[in-house]
């Protein structure tokens, strides 16, 4: 197939689509979004959640050259203190994206966090509607723009997407943001190939901005740059061109990404790879665990595995954990069961594979550290591979039926998730 093939059998799967009704179906999308989490937030009265706001505050100190964490206790939970001074061991994105904001309302306590987080969910719809539109077209799969707002309108509600937005903890916040620019740098990787500089700069600036929201999402670089030839790898024989001169703009731009954060902890801690972990006052259940393997071990991954994959609601009561350390992915969003069906053509798989690595660079890192986080309804670390999956989803083959009763069942599902952290009394 040549490019002008590719370009009319993407259009045909736009359904004619003209920019001016692309650019109405995401802001209405967006809109819709946006509105149904406040109206949840309202619902729920989530007003009333108790959080620290790292985030806010650590804007407030960047906006006066600090990195440390003005006003807190050394024996603030989860903090890091080193030196006489406190920090917060999570990467900076949500910070940075939080300066402005902070800066107009005149101080940390003032920012509307949750107001933010909201925004940050909302915002990740569109892309995700983009980039199902963009794989459609890549792999010649004819859909109908209703089929494609479902089918978003599934992942943005029926994952932690909506729990994060309409929640908007801190460390939520932290992971929506990451996931934010990891969707952006995937769906502008998918046209590097054109050789286009501004297109490959960006994709190299969300990739970066990524890994500055979650460190782990590094591991992804050899699938993410993999994505720049992914119309390649859906016609056999696989060959891989030689890349545009472009193509470099955007690996050396991520690499920026790492370098910076590499900064970021030298300039704290006096090392590249500490983030704070070895100073963090972390929660009494984990201090035995850290202790004994440290933060990350091969130790703990059954452990994570049995957590994020298998445990389901309600085990609590014969496993005698904490409920709040999670469940199953699969028990939590049963969307993502399609992801055992069939490939709708043989030969993506190639496409698979990589979008399938990708998914798994992205939680590996996870499975072998010292918990599966805290204060979380169903896997919250596995949302870091839901870029990779939403594509690799819509390789597959799934009955109609089939696809619309897991999507409504995973949006009941994270609804109602909302629902745990109301507070008691």
């Amino acid at each position: 197939m040549t490019h002008s093939q590719e370009i009319e059998v993407q259009s045909a799967s736009l359904g004619n689509t003209s920019v001016v009704e692309l650019s109405l179906t995401l802001v209405l999308l967006f809109l819709f979004s946006a509105v149904t989490m406040f109206w949840l937030k309202a619902f729920y009265h989530l007003s009333n959640i108790s959080d620290p706001c790292y985030f806010s505050h650590l804007a407030w100190s960047f906006l006066h050259y600090r990195l440390d964490l003005v006003g807190f206790s050394p024996k603030s939970i989860d903090l890091s203190f080193f030196n006489g001074r406190v920090y917060a061991y999570w990467p900076p994105l949500s910070a940075i994206c939080m300066m402005p904001f902070v800066w107009l309302r005149g101080g940390p306590l003032l920012f509307p966090q949750r107001v933010f987080g909201i925004l940050v969910a909302a915002g990740a719809v569109p892309l995700i509607y983009l980039l199902i539109l963009r794989f459609d077209g890549l792999t010649e799969r004819c859909s109908t723009r209703a089929e494609r707002v479902m089918t978003t309108v599934f992942f943005a509600f029926g994952t932690s997407n909506l729990i994060f937005g309409v929640v908007a903890l801190h460390w939520f916040i932290g992971q929506l943001t990451a996931s934010l620019a990891l969707l952006a740098a995937i769906l502008l990787m998918l046209d590097a190939a054109q050789n286009s500089p501004t297109k490959t700069l960006f994709a190299g600036l969300c990739f970066s901005f990524a890994v500055l929201g979650r460190a782990n999402l590094l591991l992804t670089f050899p699938s993410w740059l993999l994505l720049g030839w992914a119309s390649t790898l859906t016609r056999p024989p696989l060959r891989l061109r030689r890349p545009p001169a472009a193509f470099f703009v955007a690996v050396a731009t991520a690499v920026g990404g790492a370098i910076g954060l590499c900064w970021y902890n030298y300039t704290r801690f006096g090392s590249f790879f500490e983030f704070g972990i070895s100073y963090n006052r972390m929660a009494e259940m984990f201090k035995t665990d850290f202790a004994r393997h440290g933060y990350t071990s091969l130790c703990y991954l059954p452990r994570n595995i049995y957590f994020e994959l298998i445990r389901l609601p309600g085990m609590q009561l014969i496993d005698r954990r904490d409920a709040w350390l999670g469940f199953s992915i699969f028990a939590q969003c049963p969307i993502f069961l399609g992801l055992f069906a069939p490939l709708r053509r043989k030969r993506d798989v190639c496409l698979a594979a990589v979008l399938g690595m990708g998914a798994f660079l992205a939680v590996v890192s996870s499975l072998l550290i010292l918990g599966t986080g805290w204060r979380q309804f169903g896997s919250r670390y596995f949302y870091d591979a839901v870029p990779f999956l939403i594509p690799l989803l819509r390789l597959k083959q799934i009955r109609t039926g089939w696809w619309i009763g897991l999507g409504i069942v995973s949006i009941v599902i994270n609804i109602y998730g909302i629902g745990w952290f109301v507070p008691v009394g």
